[in-house]
């Protein structure tokens, strides 16, 4: 994430890359805590991010997920060719709580 945009990564033949082609307008709900908790739901636009890093290259993305990523059976490497299309998501609206 930068100050304005986060990626998010998703697999090549997804059903959402075809709705974000569609209509690029999503709504997220995201859990802000590792509990679950304090959730937050953004509203914001999205796009296919072509020549943005690669999940492996970005070092906030890895810090944070490499964990997670080697409990589901991946090392880095093999998740960013899987998960392997960017999507960037600008924020248009918060909610938190």
């Amino acid at each position: 994430m930068n100050d304005e945009t986060f990626l998010i990564y998703s697999q090549p033949d997804r059903q959402k890359l075809q709705n974000v082609s569609r209509n690029p307008r999503v709504d997220l709900n995201l859990n802000s805590n590792a509990q679950g908790g304090d959730i937050m739901r953004l509203e914001g636009i999205a796009e296919i991010a072509e020549g943005a890093l690669r999940a492996h290259e970005v070092s906030n993305y890895v810090e944070k997920y490499r964990d997670y990523i080697a409990r589901i059976g991946f090392d880095l490497e093999t998740f960013a060719q899987t998960y392997s299309v960017p999507i960037r998501i600008t924020p248009t609206r918060w909610q938190i709580w």
